[in-house]
């Protein structure tokens, strides 16, 4: 008798250790992917060239090979990604020298597709305006 209801949990208990085992496989957690991820590119000249400095930027989790990504992050936070909106620093005095920066800004941010290319006058007015954002 004993023999018989362990034959018939047998079947039960293999089926149930399969479904076990299998679960992990295809239930494993998904990583969020950042909610940003841009490539920076900061190019002496009026065009951006194979030669510009490039870095990645991830925000949240704010990484990547940007050397300032928690404050760079925090500064386009306040602009929804855009460069083209940053005004950092107001109260800046540049010089009128003519030394154009040409800066570009290509990925996602918060899901939405990102291309920006901006020319500066000069270095100085471009961290004036963008803060830590182009500061590689």
């Amino acid at each position: 008798m004993f023999r018989n209801r362990l034959l018939r949990f047998a079947p039960v208990a293999a089926t149930a250790l399969l479904a076990v085992l299998a679960a992990p496989a295809g239930a494993a957690p998904r990583t969020a992917p950042p909610a940003a991820v841009l490539v920076l590119t900061s190019n002496p000249g009026e065009n951006v060239t194979p030669t510009a400095r490039r870095v990645v930027l991830t925000c949240a989790p704010d990484n990547g090979s940007h050397p300032l990504p928690v404050a760079a992050c925090a500064v386009l936070a306040s602009t929804g990604g855009y460069i083209s909106a940053l005004r950092v620093d107001r109260d800046a005095i540049c010089p009128l020298i003519y030394d154009p920066v040409t800066v570009s800004s290509t990925g996602t941010w918060q899901g939405r597709q990102v291309r920006e290319q901006i020319t500066f006058p000069n270095r100085c007015v471009l961290i004036a305006e963008t803060g830590p954002v182009f500061r590689f």
